[in-house]
Order: C-alpha cells, then sequence, then structure tokens
C-alpha cells in the first residue's frame, strides 16, 4: 500500500505533466488557418490520441443538457463523481 506521501507526490507529478501536456497542445495547435477560439479541448486531444477528462457530478449529468453538452464539446474522457470507472465518448 502507498504511503500518503508517496501518493500526493504522484498526484502532484501527474497533475505537473498534464498542464504542461495542455499547454503544448495549445501552443502546437494555433497555426494560421484556424482561430483558437474555434479549437475545443476535445479536438485538440483527439488530433493528439490524448484522453482529457473530468469527474463529473452523475445526478447534474443526466438532468442538464448545457451540462452534458459542454462535457461532450471538451472533453472525450468522464469519471462519475467517487466512482472509479470510465466513460469515452466516440465520434
Amino acid at each position: 500500500m502507498m504511503s500518503k506521501l508517496r501518493r500526493f507526490n504522484l498526484f502532484i507529478f501527474v497533475t505537473v505533466i498534464v498542464v504542461a501536456s495542455s499547454g503544448a497542445l495549445l501552443l502546437q495547435l494555433t497555426n494560421g488557418d484556424k482561430k483558437l477560439s474555434d479549437l475545443t479541448l476535445r479536438k485538440l486531444a483527439d488530433k493528439n490520441n490524448i484522453l482529457v477528462g473530468a469527474a463529473v457530478n452523475y445526478s447534474k449529468l443526466s438532468r442538464d443538457s448545457t451540462y452534458r453538452s459542454l462535457l461532450a464539446n471538451e472533453y472525450n474522457a468522464l469519471t462519475i463523481e467517487n466512482d472509479i470507472s470510465l466513460v469515452v465518448f466516440t465520434q
């Protein structure tokens, strides 16, 4: 079993990797023929074969169409809050 300090260090490491990857994606994909505002996080991730996800509230996900739409546009992987299962959107 991992100690709390080791889990915290792993969490920090993964967070740094995700933030750095997101920044690199944004820099890489700001070419002249596309406006940055036309790109979504999901499009950037799909183009680079990266899963970008969020932890979501299941009851809000099932009731709120705006919430669902935003999540579907921006993320290609979801995890229900307080659950370890993963939902991957396919096109």
